[in-house]
């Protein structure tokens, strides 16, 4: 399991440089314009270019579209945004988390939550997106991140809310 805000940077990079593209711009046009979302600024590196991994600032109405088109296997209102099987290969473990046991994918970690399998990518100081698709259910949490979470300890109670909003 590798949960890298460095590994996603890189990717970043790699992206940045294949396309010839900020991050940003990518972002905004295979995101942003066909999910209808703001997606604004975010800081970048000193060579420039954006996190790949951290402080994006998205709002919670983005993080719940986002969550949706994966829940929906990449297709919105009939438009296939992502690659097919993109989304089933991102969802299967490829380690596990050692903070929460749970399984991690393609920036995914699973998890099963009142007996349903839940996909859900963390954010810093406690942010979190949760995909529940068999409930058809997509949840955006946000928290004051100062101080930051406790790290699994946190996401062990963000769980118990979803787990209760389930039961």
């Amino acid at each position: 399991m590798l949960y890298s805000t460095g590994s996603s940077h890189l990717l970043s990079a790699a992206l940045t440089q294949a396309s010839g593209d900020s991050t940003l711009s990518l972002a905004r046009h295979l995101l942003g314009k066909p999910l209808n979302i703001t997606i604004p600024d975010w800081p970048r590196d000193p060579q420039g270019i954006h996190f790949g991994g951290n402080d994006m600032q998205l709002s919670p109405r983005a993080l719940i579209q986002i969550g949706e088109l994966y829940r929906l296997g990449g297709v919105i209102d009939g438009t296939r945004i992502l690659p097919e099987g993109w989304v089933e290969m991102s969802w299967q473990p490829r380690g596990t988390s050692p903070w929460t046991n749970d399984g991690y994918g393609y920036g995914w970690f699973i998890t099963e939550l009142a007996g349903e399998t839940a996909y859900y990518g963390r954010g810093f100081g406690g942010q979190a997106l949760y995909v529940i698709p068999d409930r058809k259910l997509t949840i955006a949490i946000t928290a004051d991140p100062m101080p930051p979470s406790p790290g699994g300890q946190f996401q062990q109670r963000l769980h118990a809310i979803v787990e209760t909003l389930l039961k």
